[in-house]
């Protein structure tokens, strides 16, 4: 690990994930004519294994201006239509959680 000032391939991960889910979130609350205003946030850690290292990934998501019902539909088609999130999808190390509201 280098004390090299500049991103991590953790922030990097975060920041393309959260970016991506966000922006195809978007696309879906502007076809229900909806305003934008969702929130994704990510946390990604780096855990040990006994090969090396591998990453542990969640992303909350806020949704905060329909129902919990419409919400889970609009997450779902996002994460259907997402790239970052399909590349992701399948590996027991990644979790997307609908939130009303963040800590």
């Amino acid at each position: 690990m280098s004390e090299t000032p500049g991103t991590n391939p953790e922030q990097l991960l975060a920041a393309s994930l959260a970016t991506c889910l966000n922006a195809t979130i978007e696309v879906e609350e502007k076809r229900r004519k909806l305003s934008h205003q969702s929130v994704v946030r990510v946390v990604v850690e780096m855990l040990r294994d006994n090969e090396g290292f591998q990453f542990n990934v969640q992303a909350n998501v806020l949704i905060p201006h329909v129902s919990h019902v419409e919400a889970e539909d609009i997450l779902e088609i996002a994460q259907r239509r997402c790239p970052v999130d399909k590349l992701l999808s399948g590996n027991n190390n990644f979790k997307v959680i609908l939130v009303k509201q963040f800590d």
